[in-house]
């Protein structure tokens, strides 16, 4: 028997078992070929075509072809062939990702004019159907309320629902949004290397193929890295050493926002009159952020925010320091060899605002822009000391824009615009159509 295979992804295959059995028999009354063409579909299903001209003229020629040799009448009648590997080509490039949002017109539209190999929407399984050879990574919570035997067990069910599927585990733990949480996580350090481990563990029993990603910052900067590596510490206590903590880590998910750390002045969570990100929830602990302390053992210096103007959030020369950075940070903490993936990131400052909402906006043109050097970057930025060696040495190994179909109004970056009937195709979505046109596809990204 052959196996034929038809790739659709990393994690999509169906496998075809064919076979051609050529029993010849004679008798006085008449010369007959019976034949039998069995499809084994996923190992267990069969289907018979017994039609006697195409069968003998398949028989025939694989004869004729040397493929299957005669054999005398007393010999065994039976001649089994092995057809040769058969792979579908790759139609997408498995580097460039798209995150939707799914309650907003626009989430279902077709992913092929874009090319992209991964999906994201914030969920553990998508609302609407995906080509098979793009990936969907499914995201877990961490955020309160937090139970970790009711939590080990949802998070076990899934992944025995969903064998071999790519965790993002939580979503911008270390921020808030508008001070309600609606879309972060919320939670300290020490919180999410617990919550991390809980579910991380869960899923690996229950799925030992499953991949699993660390981090979820909400961008890589200063006050951030102090966050990982307190997390990190956490989940290295929860495992009991650090080989078997770094083993619950397949990838390390990051956001690749440039956005404002303007400090949360009464400790409440909520960013004081100010835009952007925030800071972490515990940022206000006395201790866990600071650098040097005094006699009297008080802080001394700390790790201060990143306080931007909104014309900082699409510089191109900041988007590389900080993802250099967050390499470096990789490499320090023996994470090197880990895959790197930005699971969200793009320009968020709108085309357009609301007379209500008053924000700086940003034309189109000049996000379209931004994106275009940033997708040039993260495709050739490599290193030799920082970089994934299984990879090229490459910084990144995924990334996925923000967004298909966000509110103009809201954010930038849309592909499409979702507050139009039926929902447009914007500037920016053109700009990605095109950019990835000439692209060859690509499959095969790690982990």
């Amino acid at each position: 028997m052959v196996e034929v295979f038809v790739f659709t992804h990393l994690r999509t295959q169906c496998n075809r078992r064919w076979s051609c059995d050529c029993d010849h028999h004679h008798s006085p009354e008449k010369d007959s070929i019976q034949s039998e063409i069995k499809l084994y579909l996923n190992g267990g299903h069969t289907m018979k075509k017994p039609t006697l001209f195409s069968t003998l003229v398949i028989c025939i020629f694989l004869v004729l072809s040397g493929t299957v040799q005669a054999v005398p009448a007393q010999a065994q009648t039976s001649t089994t062939l092995y057809l040769p590997l058969i792979r579908r080509a790759a139609t997408t490039s498995c580097r460039f990702g798209i995150a939707a949002i799914p309650e907003n017109a626009g989430y279902a539209v077709s992913l092929a004019q874009f090319k992209v190999g991964g999906f994201v929407d914030w969920n553990n399984n998508p609302g609407r159907v995906l080509p098979g050879d793009v990936t969907y990574l499914r995201v877990i919570s961490v955020s309160d309320p937090f139970d970790d035997v009711q939590v080990a067990n949802y998070a076990a069910n899934l992944a025995r629902a969903y064998p071999g599927s790519y965790w993002q585990i939580g979503n911008e733990p270390d921020t808030t949004y508008q001070g309600h949480g609606i879309y972060q996580d919320n939670v300290t350090a020490s919180q999410y290397g617990h919550r991390y481990y809980v579910i991380a563990t869960a899923i690996r029993q229950a799925d030992p193929t499953a991949k699993l990603g660390f981090g979820s910052v909400v961008q890589p900067t200063a006050v951030r890295f102090r966050y990982l590596e307190m997390a990190l510490a956490r989940l290295i206590q929860d495992s009991g050493n650090a080989s078997t903590a770094y083993g619950l880590i397949d990838f390390l998910s990051i956001h690749a926002f440039i956005l404002n750390e303007d400090e949360d002045h009464n400790d409440d969570g909520i960013i004081d009159n100010k835009w952007g990100t925030g800071v972490p929830k515990d940022y206000n602990d006395p201790y866990l952020y600071c650098i040097t302390t005094n006699p009297d053992g008080t802080c001394k210096t700390k790790i201060l925010p990143e306080a931007l103007t909104p014309a900082q959030t699409y510089d191109i020369n900041r988007f590389k320091s900080r993802i250099q950075n967050m390499r470096q940070w990789m490499y320090n903490n023996n994470l090197r060899n880990k895959p790197l993936w930005i699971t969200e990131y793009g320009s968020l400052l709108p085309p357009i605002t609301r007379p209500e909402d008053n924000l700086t906006t940003l034309p189109d043109s000049v996000t379209a822009q931004y994106m275009v050097n940033t997708f040039d970057y993260l495709r050739t930025a490599t290193s030799t000391t920082t970089g994934l060696p299984a990879d090229g040495n490459r910084l990144v190994q995924r990334w996925f824009w923000y967004s298909l179909n966000e509110h103009r109004y809201w954010f930038g970056g849309s592909l499409y615009d979702p507050d139009t009937s039926p929902p447009q195709l914007t500037l920016i979505g053109q700009t990605f159509i095109n950019y990835m046109a000439p692209l060859m596809p690509e499959e095969g990204c790690l982990p």
